[in-house]
């Protein structure tokens, strides 16, 4: 990975972590996050344990 790559993508998650923070003040964002996970047929998710 790049210094361009790497700092592409540090960017990206302090935007994403803006984001999440202002939708998570929204008192029915957990609960429709929910909702939404219990309204899939397929309710497993994949798990991916990363050592670094």
């Amino acid at each position: 990975m790049t210094n361009d790559e790497r700092l592409s993508s540090l960017s990206s998650l302090a935007i994403e972590e803006n984001l999440l923070g202002d939708v998570a003040k929204d008192p029915t964002f957990v609960d429709s996050v929910i909702d939404e996970f219990a309204d899939k047929k397929d309710r497993r998710i994949e798990l991916v344990y990363k050592q670094i």
